[in-house]
């Protein structure tokens, strides 16, 4: 690799040697172009020196020049408002100098700027633009980064086949011009792609050999990026220790870069390698480190995809409440980014048409005769470009309403799942940060039901129309406990659960039970009369104490213990089919309100001996 003051020092030579300020000028922008990926803080020092002796001298190639390497300085540091303001002003001053070679460039500029901010659909306008006018030149570095960052923007759209025929053609172009830079560039490109649809050795191969090329250059970015690369095939492979190791040196030296996005990404990527080595305290401390670093830019794409990597880790970790807050935050970042997308385009495209329009008017003011005719035909077309796009950004809120009203969707989905699982009462207290949710309930009545013949009947039932009729016996059991005011607790098989008194405990648990286990056998029977199948149900009932509670940390699932569960159990198994079984205590509780035939005694497997009773209907 040679020496940066080496490669300057020819450079250094000439300038000294200059007759006049215009030819110094453009060895300051030679200087700060050629070390725009090598060294970017020193080519945005010759850069910016270039443009102030320009400005200066109102030397308007100069002007245009060093902004584009301004421009491109700002976007290797992941400052994007910085970068898109001087490829702006790039773009115009070559506009009047009506250079197409400079227009592409600086197009090429802010398509790689967009692609960075995950604008796509401008993104790509942008590159194409750039393009046309690239592709006939004989620009081949530009036309070569060009192709490159159209593979990049199709790569990050999840179009693979696409993005792998835009890089063949940058790599061709490349290749031939002998740029090594944009040959290994490229090949990063195709290992990220490759990565990405599980080519995971063909992908190590491309980073292997960009990294060679990249230490050739002494290009510290591509060599930090090659790293990165190669530490995201190994994480895929399960390779964790090779993985960790790529990350890190990724991380050393993007840390000595001044590139914080990069840095962000390389402390994400070692979190998640943490984390899946179980070593969560070290993934949470470089999580919220890049987190801390993410929030200070404002960089909410990547503050996202960190909330949601916090949240896996303290899930791992076993700590559910606190993986619970970061999957909210994950979830409402994203929502905002959403939410916030195709305002920040609109603004963009206003900012874009009233400089422009500035611009142009400077131009009409210059032009005379047939250069003025001519300049204002161009603003013509140009502003029916601008009407193009904003019909496009029209269409685009269109889509992105469409796309709140999903995510509003899945919102109301996400709540509806979590109140199937759990009882409204027991949800909100796991929203306001209880850890532990155990409840004592001294007086409840708890109803089992089995339903007799169903097994039998799935011996000669296809298995869709078995699913379909216990779908249909369990969603009228739903309605009847939603009618009574009871909580389904769970279902096993063709088995029902359900339970009067909890989580609100009131004093009539045991006739709303009662009731819902009349209304339930009278449903069987009718259903088995309409199907002309001989099913029925078996109903057992118990009153007395339980213990409730959530368990479980990745399914939550709210339960019910002691041993009134176990006696009704008892009596549902040891009851009749289409009868409604029930304790001693529940004939007590109820029968001066329902009629009861009573049983006897009954010996009852691990409770002895008990007095037991069938509940036939309401006492009128």
């Amino acid at each position: 690799m040679i020496p940066t003051e080496e490669l300057l020092a020819p450079l250094k030579a000439r300038f000294d040697e200059a007759s006049d300020s215009i030819e110094q000028i453009d060895i300051l922008n030679e200087m700060g172009f050629l070390l725009r990926f090598r060294d970017t803080k020193q080519g945005y020092v010759f850069a910016k020196d270039a443009l102030e002796r320009s400005e200066a001298a109102s030397y308007q190639a100069g002007i245009a020049k060093s902004s584009l390497t301004l421009g491109y300085c700002h976007f290797l540091l992941a400052q994007h408002d910085e970068a898109i303001s001087y490829a702006l002003k790039a773009l115009y001053n070559y506009e009047e100098l009506d250079d197409d070679l400079g227009k592409g460039r600086a197009r090429l500029l802010m398509g790689s700027v967009h692609w960075s901010m995950g604008n796509y659909d401008q993104a790509l306008s942008y590159a194409m633009a750039g393009m046309k006018t690239l592709e006939t030149s004989d620009d081949a570095e530009f036309a070569g980064w060009g192709w490159n960052i159209m593979g990049g923007i199709h790569q990050s759209i999840g179009d693979i086949d696409q993005a792998v025929a835009y890089f063949d053609k940058a790599m061709t172009i490349f290749q031939k011009s002998g740029n090594t830079i944009g040959v290994a560039r490229v090949m990063n490109g195709l290992a990220l792609a490759l990565d990405s649809i599980g080519s995971y050795e063909e992908s190590l191969e491309y980073s292997t050999n960009a990294l060679l090329l990249h230490k050739e250059s002494g290009n510290t970015l591509g060599i930090s990026r090659s790293l990165n690369d190669m530490g995201l095939v190994y994480f895929h492979l399960g390779n964790l220790a090779a993985a960790k190791s790529h990350h890190q040196e990724a991380l050393q030296l993007r840390q000595n870069s001044n590139n914080p996005s990069s840095v962000i990404t390389s402390l994400l990527n070692l979190g998640l390698v943490y984390s899946a080595e179980g070593s969560f305290e070290q993934a949470t401390a470089m999580l919220y480190e890049a987190l801390d670093m993410a929030t200070s830019i404002n960089a909410k794409p990547k503050i996202y995809e960190i909330h949601l990597a916090l949240s896996q880790a303290f899930e791992g970790a076993g700590e559910i409440l606190r993986a619970f807050e970061h999957y909210k935050h994950y979830h409402a970042v994203k929502e905002e980014v959403l939410n916030n997308e195709s305002a920040t385009r609109l603004r963009q495209l206003q900012t874009t048409l009233a400089t422009e329009k500035a611009e142009r008017e400077n131009v009409l003011e210059r032009k005379k005769n047939k250069e003025l005719a001519e300049a204002n035909a161009e603003i013509q077309r140009q502003m029916a470009i601008l009407d193009e796009q904003a019909t496009e950004i029209e269409i685009a809120n269109a889509v992105l309403e469409e796309k709140n009203l999903v995510i509003a969707k899945m919102h109301e989905d996400s709540e509806r799942l979590l109140l199937n699982v759990l009882p409204v009462p027991i949800a909100d207290r796991l929203k306001q940060g209880a850890q532990t949710i155990a409840d004592s309930f001294e007086n409840v009545t708890v109803l089992f039901a089995d339903i007799v013949g169903f097994t039998q009947l799935s011996a000669s039932t296809s298995p869709e129309e078995l699913v379909q009729m216990l779908d249909a016996i369990f969603s009228d059991f739903d309605a009847l406990a939603e009618k009574y005011g009871l909580e389904k607790i769970k279902t096993i098989g063709d088995c029902y659960m359900v339970v009067g008194g909890i989580p609100m405990p009131r004093e009539d648990h045991a006739i709303a039970v009662a009731s819902m286990a009349i209304e339930m056998r009278d449903a069987i029977d009718r259903f088995g009369s309409i199907m002309g199948t001989n099913i029925r149900v078996r109903i057992g009932l118990h009153t007395g104490a339980v213990v409730a509670g959530v368990i479980g940390k990745k399914k939550f699932s709210y339960d019910l213990w002691g041993d009134t569960v176990n006696t009704a159990s008892r009596m549902e198994s040891h009851g009749e089919a289409g009868k409604i079984h029930v304790s001693e205590e529940v004939f007590d509780a109820l029968k001066e309100k329902f009629v009861f035939e009573e049983r006897g005694e009954l010996e009852i497997k691990g409770k002895g001996t008990m007095r037991t009773w069938f509940l036939t209907k309401v006492r009128l």
